[in-house]
Parts: C-alpha cells; sequence; structure tokens
C-alpha cells in the first residue's frame, strides 16, 4: 500500500495556522510539530498507527524542559485533538516495528493516529481563517480609498478661495479625525475596520455638503452674465440650507434677494443689453484652469465615453467648432470645442472654470454638450443655469454623464446609429 505522506505535510502546513483555534498554546503546538516529526512516513499509512514511544526523561532531554513540562504539552494536546492513549501496565513507553515494513507491530507512548481524522476541521477552520483574512484585506483597502477621500475633499474644500476661513477650519478638522494613524490592533480587527470605514463616510458627506456649499457660495459673486441672473432663484435656495457661514446668513440672503440689476456689474454707455449682445470677454487666468478636479472620474462616469462616442452625441453646432484633422477625435478637440461653444451658449467663463475645478475639463466638456442638445431639442431658458445646476450634482454622487450622452444616442435616428457605430464602445 502506497504511503501518504500527504497527511503528515498537510499536518505540518496547517497546524501552525490553525493552531491558536484549538486553545492550544504555542509550547504545546511546538512540542506537537516535533513529535509528527518524529514519526516516520510509514506510521501515516493507511491502518497503519503513528505513536512516539520515546520515554518522558529522554523527550524531555532533547526538548530542554523538565518531564513535568512534557507531561503538560501531551495532556493539552490529547484534550485539544481528542486523541485516546495507549498506556502501558507500568507506564513506561516502548514499541516494536517490523524489520521489513517499518510499520508498528506494538507500541506504547504517544499515539497520534488520531490526527488523520482531525484534518476535516483544521481544513475548515484554514479556510475561515482565509476569509476573514481577505475580508479583513478588502476593509483595510476600502479604508485606505476613504480616507484617501476625505484628504483629497478636505484639500479641495481648502483651495476654495471664496470660502469662509471657518468652514476650511472645519474640513481640517474633519480629516484630522478621520486620517489618525490606525493601530495595529485596529487593523487586526474587522468590526474596527468598518467602524473607521463608516466613519470615513460620514466625514466623506460633511465635505461634500462643504464642498458643494463653498461652490454656491462662490457663485453669489457680482457678474454680467444674464443666464446665471436668470439662474439665481435655484442659487438661494440651495444657499438657504448651506452650512458655511455667511451662505444662509440674513446678509447673504438678503444680497440674494437683490434685484437683478443692483448686483450687475456696470456696463459701458451703448452696450446691448441682449442675451446674445456681444460683450468683452474675461481674462483667460478666470476661464481656463489646467489644476486637478476635485472629484475622481470615476464619479462622473465621464470616463465611460469615448470622444467618438462624444462626438456623435453632439449637435451640428457643436461639431462645428471641432478642428478638421485626419485622425481620430481626441479629448483635448472635446475640450476645445466646448470651450469655443460656451459663449454662443451665453455661459459665463467663471462657470466653466468652476466645472473644471470640480469635475475637471472632459467631464465639464460633456455636461456643456448635453446642454447644447437640451437648448436645441427643448429650448430651456438658462443655459448657464441649466450647466451649473449639473456640476452641483457631481459632489453628492447625482452627475452621470454617461448615462445622458447615451440617452442622447439612443434618440438619434437609426442611420445616425449606424454612420457612427464604430465609436459606441466603453472606455476600458
Amino acid at each position: 500500500m502506497p504511503c501518504d505522506t500527504s497527511i503528515r505535510a498537510e499536518l505540518f502546513q496547517l497546524l501552525p495556522k490553525v493552531g491558536h483555534t484549538l486553545s492550544l498554546g504555542k509550547a504545546a503546538l511546538d512540542h506537537l510539530l516535533w513529535l509528527i516529526a518524529r514519526t516516520p512516513p510509514a506510521d501515516w499509512e493507511s491502518g497503519a498507527r503513528a505513536v512516539v514511544f520515546m520515554e518522558v526523561k529522554k523527550v524531555a532531554e532533547e526538548r530542554g524542559v523538565t518531564p513535568r513540562q512534557i507531561n503538560t504539552y501531551e495532556r493539552d494536546i490529547a484534550e485539544a485533538f481528542g486523541l485516546v492513549q495507549a498506556k502501558s501496565c507500568n507506564g513506561r513507553r516502548y514499541g516494536q516495528r517490523d524489520p521489513e515494513t517499518g510499520k508498528i507491530v506494538h507500541a506504547f507512548g504517544f499515539e497520534l493516529t488520531g490526527l488523520k481524522g482531525a484534518l476535516p476541521d483544521l481544513r475548515r477552520a484554514k479556510a475561515e481563517l482565509d476569509a476573514m483574512k481577505a475580508t479583513r484585506a478588502q476593509r483595510a483597502r476600502q479604508l485606505v480609498i476613504e480616507r484617501a477621500r476625505v484628504r483629497r475633499l478636505a484639500d479641495a474644500v481648502a483651495a476654495l478661495h471664496y470660502a469662509p476661513q471657518s468652514a476650511r477650519d472645519t474640513a481640517a478638522q474633519i480629516a484630522a479625525q478621520i486620517c489618525e494613524r490606525v493601530t495595529d490592533r485596529q487593523l487586526a480587527d474587522v468590526q474596527e475596520l468598518e467602524r473607521l470605514i463608516v466613519a470615513a463616510w460620514r466625514a466623506a458627506s460633511e465635505l461634500e455638503a462643504l464642498l458643494l456649499a463653498g461652490k454656491t457660495c462662490g457663485s453669489d459673486v457680482e457678474t454680467s452674465d444674464p443666464s446665471e441672473e436668470n439662474f439665481r432663484h435655484i442659487q438661494t435656495k440651495t444657499d438657504s440650507l448651506s452650512p458655511l457661514t455667511g451662505c444662509g446668513s440674513p446678509d447673504g440672503t438678503a444680497a440674494a434677494g437683490k434685484p437683478a440689476v443692483a448686483r450687475r456689474e456696470a456696463r459701458p454707455a451703448g452696450l446691448p443689453r441682449g442675451r446674445h449682445a456681444a460683450r468683452p470677454e474675461p481674462h483667460v487666468a478666470d476661464a481656463e484652469y489646467t489644476g486637478p478636479a476635485y472629484m475622481p472620474p470615476e464619479a462622473t462616469g465621464a470616463y465611460m465615453v469615448r470622444p467618438g462616442t462624444a462626438v456623435a452625441a453632439a449637435s451640428e453646432r457643436f461639431r462645428a467648432y471641432l478642428p478638421v484633422v485626419d485622425r481620430a477625435v481626441a479629448v483635448a478637440d472635446v475640450v476645445d470645442a466646448a470651450r469655443e461653444l460656451r459663449a454662443e451658449l451665453d455661459i459665463g467663463a467663471r462657470a466653466w472654470r468652476e466645472a473644471c475645478e470640480v469635475v475637471g475639463a472632459y467631464p465639464a466638456a460633456l455636461c456643456l454638450l448635453i446642454v447644447d442638445r437640451a437648448v436645441i431639442e427643448r429650448g430651456i431658458a438658462s443655459p448657464g443655469g441649466y450647466f451649473r445646476s449639473m456640476i452641483r450634482r457631481a459632489p453628492v454622487g447625482k452627475l452621470r454623464v454617461d448615462r445622458s450622452i447615451y440617452g442622447l444616442l439612443r434618440a438619434q435616428v437609426p442611420e445616425e446609429l449606424a454612420a457612427d457605430r464604430g465609436d459606441f464602445s466603453y472606455v476600458a
């Protein structure tokens, strides 16, 4: 009969990892591994016995402990695994092996044969430990992600130059509490990790509210953009719920309730006041923003829309601003076209810059593309307000430009869909 050495090897692999789950001390576990190592492979064959019949005194000498400690270790091992021992009449240990097969003919000592029956329990305990370890690692990774999100949102609030100092201080305090050093004890406890993750979620929600309120507060400034002034009623409603000092204050509410003419900048004499009246463009620094966005790409769904797909969903007016090149349309082309179309849609330079700060240039360009289609197909009266309302949905996780873009594509006639079929694919 072949020798089943896999049992012996599996015991060496499982016991160091799951022995502590059996209320077995480290010293007793080390002694058990020492006993298994003293058994030859033939003892683990089917029908054979695995017995260590070395005298306790000699075992103690080799282990460097007292015989009493050896007896204590072996008693604990027998209780943990339910091992049945066969003792001689005088309590001595001895045995005899077959000289040909090496199997035990008879022996009195510490018998390990019962460990074969304990293998299923050891495997199950190992699987449970592995599952717990995987859960703990997943929670630890999630905690790192949430803490990074909190730091990013806190930095975003601190970067709002028009936000009150109290809001920046509040954001810094929230981030400091969440980003405290995590101890080894906390990393080892799944429930503690989940508690930290929930705390990070709450902190992120508070910071998102501060960021959204800061953006809303920053939009209540003197401006000559009539589309933004026409949308002022929605901004005032949002400001009344703002936790930032000054946004929902009596002074801020009173300023928001003033007539639009009182908040407008003085126009040069003779300058037309119509919706499409020509007026000087702001300085490039007010319209351009090349820094990092406050919201990650996955928060807006823009990473799911290829530039070619966006162009297929755009209007003819939007496509007219695209460059004529002998290559595939790039992200920069879509952004440049949106930037050029912005003035025609009467969307202010400040609104465009704030959109780039919150969601990034490409998601902002997709939002402007959607606004352009809404102006053409539904005749919305305030493109600037519509554009700002879309951007304000991003910090609360409600901006999904990919769904809007693909909804516009589905609304097109089949001929257009067939012509642009090669671009309808998600970004990997």
